[in-house]
């Protein structure tokens, strides 16, 4: 569950409509995401497009839906990102901010090139 910090910080957030959710779960849920996680409540409820003060964070299942334009899939056709990372920044930044689909905390890492 979202901890209440979280939660706090969303207040004014508005959730998703429920057809939207059923359809952003689906897409997490082929994607390896797990139900579980804080990750796949945030992202089924709110579905990123958030700007705060790390960037802009891009719509996770929007992106991961639309392979021609994803940046996930740019970066790990064109970067050598492995699969088990998703992107949570588009390509306005010079920094990735990945997810790790095979760890429960999210971490904010720099690549040094």
């Amino acid at each position: 569950m979202l901890s209440q910090k979280v939660l706090d910080l969303l207040k004014n957030e508005p959730k998703l409509l429920p057809e939207n959710q059923a359809k952003y779960k689906e897409i997490l849920d082929r994607n390896g995401i797990k139900k579980d996680s804080d990750f796949y409540v945030f992202m089924s409820e709110y579905g990123g497009d958030m700007d705060g003060s790390l960037g802009y964070m891009i719509n996770v299942p929007e992106d991961l839906s639309n392979t021609d334009n994803s940046v996930t899939y740019s970066l790990r056709q064109n970067e050598g990102i492995p699969d088990e990372y998703i992107s949570l920044l588009d390509f306005g930044y010079e920094d990735y901010l990945l997810y790790n689909l095979t760890s429960v905390p999210l971490k904010l890492g720099r690549i040094k090139n």
